[in-house]
């Protein structure tokens, strides 16, 4: 009789999806309840972000088996599970209003779901990469392609820009060990705080690891004048920033491009990239960086990546090829020196070696590069060629470090001559 009602539950999940199954459960078991994957996503009765509190509840679930459960007694909540071998997902099973003697029955009463859950978990995680391809490859056109109009291609996510309005691209870092409830986090996150401020305009995505925020300009939607409202919108994302950041455990660094009308929505993304590259190599997290804040690299960048990548390669390349050639430390020598105004000492306790050693490294650039390194105009050229190096770094478009062999030393050194 079980088995018949498993197979018959099966069938209608299947056909009807969450739907069938949850109000089939609800009925027997006399209660209201939830399905909630362990990214915090609701799917029934609804499809949307769960609760705050009950994303809460799943991310600090202890671990527990498909036959076991979990009950919290002062919120009187039951937490049961539904899991995969070969899967890292779960689908958790929230009923509220549960007093202990109810346990068992609410267990027996949801035994033969069990079959249709799995299958249900399975489906969910397959549509699941299904669409993190598809939003790849959209996304992919939209902020790298130049065949594709971006306004066409956001359609896909339900996103209508208007080609009359301007926009800022935001890009947020969520840091390295992201759990995968926080792109719901991140997403319900900016939606309450949308409904707060009535002025702001904004369509949350989640890509390759990191948050993007289209952020409509504020202009037409507030009477301030354009730095007023720069300074009002930079106020606003910190705000939120600090919030999402409190809120999660998560200190969040953020880059936010210029404005720029709609058909120009790839270099707000870029601007973007720069100004959160630009904080990165700063060794520090929890910034919030605006492209139209990096100074003099601003008009370089804004000129594109390949004009900066020949600068960075006619200015710097001889000392990279001999970092790259000889297991050597120079372009990292060079930007502590001028990090530390040629002070030799300074510099050679920030790495670890004897002031000789940085005396024989500050000539050998000068032999390498042909250049005065005492002129004002040569160092000027080389602090800003290593700063767009670093950045260029960041993003993955310049080789950093060297790839090296395993070769013999001499007095701990390499022989190209180092003391």
């Amino acid at each position: 009789m079980v088995r018949q009602k498993a197979y018959e539950l099966l069938q209608e999940t299947i056909n009807q999806g969450a739907g069938a199954l949850g109000q089939f459960l609800e009925t027997a078991l006399k209660r209201h309840l939830l399905f909630i994957m362990h990214d915090g996503m609701e799917y029934y009765p609804e499809r949307k972000p769960a609760g705050v509190e009950l994303r809460q509840v799943i991310k600090h679930l202890p671990s527990f088996a498909d036959d076991q459960f979990h009950y919290i007694h002062d919120q009187q909540l039951l937490v049961m599970q539904v899991s995969l071998p070969d899967a890292a997902a779960h689908l958790y099973l929230l009923v509220r209003r549960v007093m202990e003697a109810d346990i068992p029955a609410i267990m027996k009463g949801v035994e033969p779901a069990r079959l249709a859950l799995t299958y249900f978990l399975r489906n969910e995680i397959t549509v699941q990469h299904r669409v993190e391809q598809k939003t790849n490859d959209i996304l992919s056109q939209a902020f790298e392609s130049q065949r594709f109009r971006i306004e066409d291609i956001l359609t896909d996510f339900d996103i209508r820009l208007d080609a009359s309005q301007d926009y800022h691209v935001m890009l947020v870092d969520l840091g390295d060990s992201v759990p995968d409830s926080t792109a719901v986090d991140f997403k319900a996150s900016l939606m309450q705080f949308e409904r707060k401020h009535r002025e702001l305009s904004l369509y949350p995505l989640f890509w390759r690891g990191k948050g993007i925020v289209i952020l409509q300009d504020m202009r037409d939607q507030v009477e301030l004048t354009p730095s007023e409202v720069d300074s009002s919108l930079r106020t606003l994302i910190i705000g939120w920033q600090k919030s999402f950041s409190k809120r999660y455990g998560i200190s969040l660094s953020i880059g936010v491009g210029d404005r720029h009308p709609l058909r120009e929505m790839k270099v707000a993304y870029r601007e973007a990239q720069v100004a959160l590259a630009y904080g990165e190599t700063k060794s520090r997290r929890g910034f919030c960086k605006c492209f139209q804040d990096i100074g003099l690299l601003r008009p370089l960048f804004a000129g594109g990546m390949e004009p900066v990548l020949t600068f960075c390669r006619r200015t710097l390349g001889r000392i990279m090829d001999y970092d790259r050639e000889n297991d050597a430390d120079f372009l990292i020598t060079l930007k502590l020196l001028m990090e530390t105004n040629f002070n030799y000492k300074a510099a050679a306790e920030m790495l670890f070696v004897h002031v000789n050693t940085v005396r024989y490294r500050y000539d050998k650039i000068a032999q390498l590069l042909e250049k005065d390194l005492s002129d004002p105009d040569v160092r000027f050229d080389l602090y800003v060629a290593v700063r767009m190096s670093e950045i260029l770094g960041v993003l993955h478009l310049l080789p950093v470090g060297y790839i090296g062999d395993v070769r013999e030393r001499q007095h701990g050194r390499t022989a190209s001559g180092e003391s």
